[in-house]
């Protein structure tokens, strides 16, 4: 039994023809399998949950938040002068043994009644 070449040649251009089409077949399904795991995963996320924080600071009955006595602080730097717009860094102390409250502002320094 003989093959002619050509018949050979018919062969390998439909085995080479199929083998493309499997090929290009195998990656789209890759991709699809790769997206649908993307997605699979993004919903599976459990979205992050806001944790409301509060502090409150209680002494000789009175109470304040951290952000009222930095508030309060920032008011007291402007009623002794300075301006709101000039106000680059604010630090308090609380001292509750004295009832008194301190701040610095900018490198100024002050202090009002808790």
């Amino acid at each position: 039994m003989t093959i002619k070449k050509e018949t050979l040649k018919k062969d390998a251009k439909v085995l080479a023809a199929d083998t493309k089409a499997v090929a290009v077949e195998a990656a789209e399904t890759a991709k699809a399998a790769v997206k649908e795991t993307v997605k699979k995963a993004a919903a599976k996320k459990p979205a992050a949950k806001k944790i409301e924080e509060k502090v409150f600071i209680q002494f000789n009955q009175k109470e304040a938040t951290p952000a009222l006595l930095i508030e309060r602080a920032k008011e007291a730097w402007i009623a002794a002068g300075g301006k709101k717009s000039e106000i680059k860094s604010v630090a308090v102390y609380l001292k509750p043994e004295e009832s008194m409250v301190y701040y610095v502002i900018n490198d100024s320094a002050g202090s009002f009644a808790f």
